[in-house]
């Protein structure tokens, strides 16, 4: 049984190997399995290695580096002379090892890892949102694991809720519903665990917050600062205090002089004219008047502050070209399978750039490359980058054939071969000239309220034009082409107060 299994982790069993000499060795007469550890026990009483260089060849033999492995042959064939081997049967017996080290894997590892997948996937089926819920919050202090889990929840249906003072814990939880996930606020940058640990015990204790002014009276401090308060502005976290980004982050610094100013005067007993009067009087400073920040600010914001982008991504109309192009999901690089030297196709916007110079004089780029799921780091060196120099800039949409490298202690990379420009973008900049602007409008889901009104709002001017509609629902994330209609003021303007001008997008 499994528990046996890992239990008994120390008694080997029996082996694959089916020559005498290891028979002999391991003092069996052939079986179905060998261990690592028998690995080491063969190498030191075979080759004469020492307990920790037998150690090395056992790491070697896990990490599947047969490089390693060969590097090894001539000292373990010799000790194996030395130890009155025939040297056909230490060739022999080396070359099987080298072979093991293709499939290596301790047994006791299997058998509870296959427990623990047995586990996880139920979880998975029969509670995704929970499961999920666990699983960000277990990677929370890792942001490219984060954001490949939130791209996970999008396709299995789960809204991953931006954060929310009113609404979010520490960690990530899932709501009784069992549909949305409520994002975890020690997940966004710059917020200590006290600070997080105060805003959680006061809406507890006291309800939720009703305004910018009153959240930062409340929660004002020892673990209170500027940057923080900036960073929950910046995620989206106090959006519902009934002020946009912009003003609230113009009137966060009057707010804390008033709140040292109130703090100061109670510390040496005066009177303060608002701590006389009811919490719901007090306003704090006039806000200022500020448009929001455009789409683009608030979601370059987002990415500063939470490590990705959360409530749009610039790829999502690209996600299409990366399935029909054959790209991997760079998510998928990330796991324990990925394979040295595998070829990938990677579709990404370049979020980081940096220039090296080489040994040879030569200057490449290491680039961070991002898409909806994750980011990897992608070298191209200097011969490729002379070629796309003009192409390779931070910002621009590319796309990368390349091979993937896996060093020890290190995330995986990829080597660059080819880089071009996304040829989806391409297209849309050559036909955007002569194309009509086309209408984009986004919903919370296919089944939300805004969508039912929002469809009869367009039927009105149904064959009347020659603009094309798309909507998008933010839960799975999918595009849904709707009938052309004649865009004009009214119906524009129908649309904003329903959805808010965020979520209705024209472009062409």
């Amino acid at each position: 049984s499994i528990d046996t299994y890992i239990k008994n982790r120390k008694n080997p069993g029996k082996t694959s190997y089916i020559t005498p000499e290891l028979e002999k060795i391991l003092g069996v007469t052939g079986g179905v399995l060998i261990y690592q550890e028998q690995v080491m026990q063969v190498f030191r009483e075979l080759g004469g290695y020492s307990l920790g260089r037998a150690d090395i060849v056992r790491r070697a033999m896990s990490k599947k580096k047969h490089d390693v492995m060969e590097r090894e042959r001539q000292t373990f064939t010799e000790g194996c002379v030395s130890n009155g081997i025939k040297r056909e049967s230490a060739e022999k017996i080396f070359d099987e090892m080298t072979s093991f080290a293709s499939y290596a894997f301790n047994k006791s590892h299997a058998a509870a890892y296959s427990l623990v997948a047995y586990r996880t996937a139920y979880l998975k089926a029969y509670y995704p949102a929970p499961f999920m819920a666990a699983l960000l919050s277990s990677y929370i202090d890792h942001t490219a694991k984060v954001c490949g889990y939130v791209s996970e929840c999008g396709r299995l249906g789960i809204k991953v809720a931006r954060p929310d003072v009113n609404e979010s814990e520490a960690d990530f939880v899932a709501d009784a519903g069992g549909r949305r996930i409520i994002f975890g606020l020690l997940a966004v940058k710059n917020l200590g665990r006290l600070y997080i640990e105060k805003i959680v015990s006061e809406r507890r204790e006291n309800g939720p917050y009703r305004s910018f002014y009153l959240f930062c009276k409340r929660t004002y401090g020892p673990s209170f600062n500027r940057r923080a308060v900036e960073s929950l502005i910046f995620a989206g976290a106090l959006d519902g205090m009934g002020l946009n980004r912009r003003q609230m982050l113009f009137m966060l610094p009057d707010v804390i002089s008033r709140l040292d100013v109130e703090r100061s005067g109670m510390s040496g007993g005066q009177i303060n004219l608002f701590s006389l009067l009811g919490e719901d009087d007090v306003t704090g400073p006039e806000p200022p008047e500020a448009n929001e920040f455009s789409k683009e600010d608030l979601l370059l914001h987002e990415k500063e502050t939470v490590g990705f982008y959360v409530s749009g991504h610039p790829l999502g109309e690209f996600e299409e070209t990366a399935r029909a192009s054959g790209c991997t999901d760079i998510f998928e690089l990330t796991g324990d399978d990925v394979r040295d030297g595998a070829q990938v196709r990677l579709l990404g916007i370049i979020d980081t750039l940096k220039k090296k110079t080489t040994r040879s004089n030569g200057e490449m780029a290491i680039l961070t490359l991002e898409d909806t799921g994750g980011s990897i780091n992608v070298l191209v060196f200097p011969k490729l980058y002379e070629k796309c120099r003009d192409i390779v800039r931070q910002g621009n949409i590319v796309l990368i054939n390349g091979r993937v490298t896996l060093r020890e202690d290190r995330e995986p990379e990829v080597i660059a071969d080819t880089v071009d420009k996304c040829p989806e973008k391409e297209k849309k900049i050559r036909r955007s000239a002569g194309r009509p602007k086309e209408l984009y409008l986004r919903f919370e889901g296919e089944a939300s309220p805004e969508t039912r009104l929002a469809e009869k709002y367009l039927a009105v001017f149904e064959g009347d034009g020659s603009n094309p509609v798309s909507f998008f629902y933010s839960d799975t994330r999918r595009y849904v082409k709707k009938p052309e209609v004649a865009l004009n003021e009214p119906l524009l303007g129908a649309l904003k107060t329903l959805l808010g001008e965020d979520n209705v997008v024209i472009k062409g």
